[in-house]
């Protein structure tokens, strides 16, 4: 047995351990008031990360052995320094939430999100470049050695649909989040659950929906941040690029966000009668419920076709060749130019 299954099946025993006492533990589920965890936990066993947590693993994955010096750090990078700036929004600023289960939807849903992006990065394995989600978009990255701002804008799109779309599905799922949290016209008590559990569920994620469309306009006001994240780490060069991000958020791209991210929506609505909760990559049984669970990177066996349609559309709008194609004209770096600028430091 190879280091790599020995060290997951310690991991997957020791997750499933914490999960036996599930139901005598309460989870805080509000990103924003987590404390500090212990810096020797490893994050996998914690229930949810908060702000620090966040950058924490996810400027680790963007900096690791793995991907430095490769397109595939890119989009990572970019992420770092736009969850930064989110979380301060969301714990006070334009992004705040005042309905508490509603914000409590979007706090685990943004955690599930940026979990499974260090998972997938870290664990894909690079060969199934029509995967559905960002095993895709990475393996599309490594096969076709996309440059910084290739691979950064298809996994752009992946993530504002499919990622995003199996994330709020895991949320919709998540028996002991909806058990603790809300009322119980929204608890499960066997599965399938039944119709109405469902609906009393979807009633909630309906109301969360104008919160959710707030960060349409977050993303169209921070391309800049974007672009100076990827200028720090040398993974684009000149200045066209930033030049473009600040021309670009004085335009209606707004509208592109909402396009991409209302498809987004309405492919969980559209797949949660599609789905069986134990075919989804990010959640467990845990006796008679489900939960979320990140012991493993899984993929999609079936995805259900509304989130399938709702990454090609996105891909069509943000990473499809005409766009691309001139995308080495504002500084992103191929492969064969990392690999010559290996001396390359940040400013």
């Amino acid at each position: 047995m190879n280091n790599k299954v020995l060290n997951n099946l310690i991991l997957c025993l020791t997750i499933c351990w914490a999960y036996s006492g599930i139901a005598a533990t309460v989870t805080n589920y509000d990103f924003c008031s987590l404390p500090m965890s212990s810096s020797n936990a490893d994050p996998r066993l914690l229930p949810m990360w908060n702000a620090a947590t966040v950058h924490q693993e996810t400027a680790r994955l963007a900096t690791s052995d793995q991907l430095r010096g490769t397109s595939l750090a890119a989009y990572p990078t970019s992420y770092v320094a736009m969850t930064e700036v989110r979380d301060q929004e969301r714990c006070g600023g334009s992004l705040a939430i005042p309905d508490r289960q509603s914000r409590l939807i979007g706090d685990l849903l943004a955690d599930l999100m940026s979990r499974w992006l260090v998972l997938t990065v870290e664990e894909c394995e690079g060969n199934v470049d029509d995967a559905t989600g960002l095993c895709g978009s990475v393996s599309r990255t490594t096969n076709k050695r996309l440059g910084t701002l290739e691979s950064a804008l298809d996994m752009t799109a992946v993530y504002l649909s499919s990622h995003m779309a199996t994330a709020l599905l895991a949320v919709t799922f998540d028996d002991v989040f909806w058990s603790q949290e809300f009322p119980a016209s929204t608890h499960c008590s066997e599965h399938p659950c039944s119709p109405a559990v469902m609906r009393a569920r979807v009633d909630f994620l309906k109301r969360y929906k104008k919160y959710y469309d707030l960060n349409n306009k977050f993303l169209s006001s921070n391309i800049s941040t974007v672009a100076e994240s990827l200028k720090r780490a040398c993974l684009i060069k000149g200045p066209a690029f930033e030049v473009g991000a600040r021309i670009a958020e004085r335009l209606p791209f707004e509208g592109l966000f909402k396009t991409i991210r209302d498809e987004t929506f309405a492919a969980v609505l559209g797949g949660i009668s599609a789905v069986s909760p134990d075919t989804h990559p990010m959640l467990k049984q845990v006796g008679s419920s489900y939960t979320t669970q990140f012991a493993e990177f899984k993929l999609w066996d079936k995805p259900p076709q509304s989130i399938i349609f709702a990454e090609r559309k996105a891909r069509a709008l943000l990473s499809n060749m005409l766009l691309t194609s001139g995308l080495s004209l504002l500084g992103s770096r191929s492969p064969q130019d990392l690999a010559e600028s290996v001396d390359c430091q940040p400013n």
